[in-house]
């Protein structure tokens, strides 16, 4: 499969493509997870925090003004801290 860049990925998400949404969550889920586990200390909770930042950023993408320079992970890390 071709590596697209978190712009393209996000672009194709908001048409509709699940499996570029998908990519997302693979590229970002440990990185996401491990900065929920720095904060909450606590294994199950970090990942239930993970899954509720790509589900908010799933529902809000339309919303997130994504520059192609902006990094999606810094975007992740905003939404994680502010559940």
């Amino acid at each position: 499969m071709k590596e697209y860049d978190d712009a393209t990925l996000v672009q194709r998400s908001l048409e509709g493509d699940r499996a570029a949404f998908s990519e997302l969550i693979v590229r970002y889920q440990r990185p996401v997870y491990n900065a929920a586990l720095r904060l909450l200390h606590d294994a199950e909770e970090a990942k239930d925090v993970a899954q509720t930042t790509f589900l908010n950023v799933f529902e809000h993408l339309a919303k997130i003004i994504f520059a192609e320079h902006a990094a999606l992970f810094g975007i992740l890390q905003y939404v994680l801290q502010s559940l």
